[in-house]
C-alpha cells in the first residue's frame, strides 16, 4: 500500500506536486513579464516538475546558482541626464567572432524537456539577437550537427575534455566540420567517458 500511495504522490498527473507556498491562481500575461525572473513562476505553473526542476536549480551547493542570482541585482542601469556621453558603443570581437553586444548564451541541455526544437530553436534565437554566439552544451538534447544548420550565427561547442588528449580528437573534428567557430573548456568537474 505504501508504494502504491508514493506512486500516487510522484504522478505529474494527480496535482499533489504543486507547491502549497506558491499562489498558482494568476499567471502574468507577457507584457507583465519584465525580468527573466518574472518569467519563472509561469514555467513553474506551465511545464511539468521534473523539467522545471531540471532547469531551475543548481548543483551540489546551489553556490554558483545564489551568486548568479544576486549579480542582477549587484547591476542598475540609470540613465545620466546631466552629460553628453555620445553615442555607445556595444560591439566587440572575441576569439575572432564579431558582436554587436558582449554576450552569450552559455551552454546548458536539456532544451527539448522545454520545447520540441530544443537546442535548435535556442540557436534560432539567439541568431536573431543581434548574432548572438550561442555555445552547444556537450549533452545537448540533438547533435551538434543537426544544430548548426538550424540558424546562421556564430556557434560554439562546450567541450568537457577526456582524461587522454587525444581522446577529444573526434568530438573536436566533427564540431569542427559542422562549423563550430570556437570550442569552451570546461573543467568544473573530473573527465569522463561520454
Amino acid at each position: 500500500m505504501r508504494a502504491v500511495a508514493g506512486f500516487l504522490a510522484g504522478s505529474p498527473l494527480l496535482r499533489s506536486q504543486q507547491d502549497p507556498f506558491r499562489d498558482h491562481s494568476r499567471i502574468p500575461g507577457l507584457k507583465e513579464l519584465v525580468t527573466a525572473f518574472d518569467f519563472e513562476p509561469v514555467a513553474y505553473a506551465k511545464v511539468p516538475r521534473y523539467n522545471y526542476d531540471y532547469t531551475a536549480y543548481g548543483t551540489d551547493s546551489e553556490f554558483t546558482l545564489r551568486r548568479n542570482r544576486e549579480a542582477f541585482d549587484w547591476v542598475e542601469l540609470i540613465p545620466n541626464r546631466v552629460l553628453d556621453v555620445g553615442p555607445i558603443q556595444t560591439a566587440t570581437k572575441i576569439l575572432g567572432t564579431p558582436m554587436d553586444f558582449p554576450i552569450m548564451v552559455s551552454p546548458s541541455a536539456g532544451h527539448s524537456m522545454l520545447h520540441p526544437d530544443g537546442e535548435l530553436a535556442t540557436y534560432q534565437g539567439a541568431t536573431a539577437a543581434s548574432n548572438t554566439p550561442y555555445i552547444v552544451s556537450n549533452v545537448s538534447s540533438f547533435p551538434f550537427e543537426k544544430i548548426a544548420p538550424a540558424a546562421k550565427g556564430p556557434l560554439w561547442f562546450q567541450l568537457y575534455p577526456k582524461l587522454e588528449l587525444n581522446d577529444n580528437r573526434e568530438v573536436l573534428d566533427r564540431v569542427q566540420a559542422a562549423g563550430a567557430r570556437a570550442v569552451v573548456v570546461t573543467i568544473d568537474q573530473q573527465a569522463a567517458e561520454f
